[in-house]
């Protein structure tokens, strides 16, 4: 019934032989294992730059956090000064005008 929704995969593999002695097979595959040895490190060295990297962006985020942090609780402690300045002024106010009444 539902034969139309199968998938069907094919590979074709096509192989080129040829002779070859211990010493070209050798050769074959010591050249194999240094481009691999070669991507590698050029991974690795990849790897570790953007750890470096990433490390670097995460150091200066963390300080601007805190550099934010510090503005922010400087600004709530002027505000805080602020209403505690209004608020003896207003005290004062009530003050005199309780006194001008009595």
């Amino acid at each position: 019934k539902q034969w139309y929704q199968r998938r069907v995969r094919v590979v074709h593999l096509s192989l080129n032989l040829s002779t070859a002695t211990d010493a070209v097979i050798k050769k074959y595959l010591s050249d194999c294992l240094k481009d691999l040895q070669k991507n590698h490190r050029d991974l690795q060295s990849k790897y570790e730059s953007d750890i470096s990297k990433s490390q670097g962006e995460i150091k200066s985020l963390q300080e601007n956090l805190i550099q934010l942090k510090t503005q922010l609780q400087g600004g709530e402690r002027a505000k805080e000064l602020e209403l505690n300045e209004q608020s003896a002024i207003l005290k004062e106010q009530m003050q005199k005008e309780r006194d001008a009444a009595a």
